[in-house]
């Protein structure tokens, strides 16, 4: 996320159709999407403005990242080397050299929340509370398949507990507000935020586009 406002994002979709179909939305938006099928990610980058009024109209997304950190990963990967375990501490050098006091702020101005909220805002909005999601994508046998999610989960949270404390954003893990995603395939590593999500069908009453993304 730079300064200039420009957003890195990630989005996912439930299918290779959907992938598709959100693709050509995109594209039709003029955003210049980079397409990770088997990791079923789509990257971009894109103004501020056109995340908060463009975004949640792509009704194929399932949901919408800040992208906060992408890795390169392949077998000599020290995440994934084949001598000895995973080396966890990479995962928590990719949340230690994220930007989080940009990441909330971010989140914070998608959700209509104040930087500086007044007391009976943050009465009204309280501050951030964050858990941690792991998850894998990979074939029977590729090395991704041997990162614990456990452990993974606990270098992260560990290191979380450093890059967020001293910005007033604790760990919940029983009602959090802010989910912290880490995503792995034996080819991309990534760290984001869910900004926004679709909700899911209720009844014969489809929720249309996309919403603001609570932990989910």
């Amino acid at each position: 996320m730079g300064a200039d406002g420009m957003v890195q994002l990630f989005l996912t979709a439930d299918s290779h159709l959907d992938m598709v179909q959100l693709v050509k939305q995109m594209e039709a938006m003029g955003l210049e999407p980079e397409v990770l099928y088997h990791e079923h990610k789509v990257l971009c980058s894109a103004p501020l403005s056109e995340v908060e009024r463009r975004i949640p109209c792509l009704c194929t997304a399932e949901r919408v990242f800040l992208c906060l950190r992408r890795e390169a990963l392949s077998e000599e990967h020290p995440l994934l080397s084949k001598e000895g375990e995973p080396d966890y501490g990479e995962l928590q050098r990719w949340v230690r050299t994220a930007d989080w006091a940009t990441a909330v702020e971010r989140m914070s101005q998608l959700h209509g929340r104040a930087a500086n909220p007044a007391p009976a805002d943050v009465k009204l909005h309280p501050a951030w509370r964050w858990h941690v999601d792991c998850r894998r994508r990979g074939p029977r046998g590729s090395r991704v398949r041997g990162v614990d999610n456990l452990a993974a989960k606990q270098s992260v949270r560990q290191a979380l507990h450093e890059v967020l404390d001293p910005l007033g954003v604790e760990h919940d893990s029983k009602t959090p507000t802010m989910t912290v995603f880490v995503f792995l395939s034996p080819h991309v590593g990534l760290l984001g935020v869910p900004v926004f999500q679709r909700h899911i069908r209720q009844g014969r009453f489809p929720h249309k586009g996309l919403h603001h993304a609570t932990a989910w």
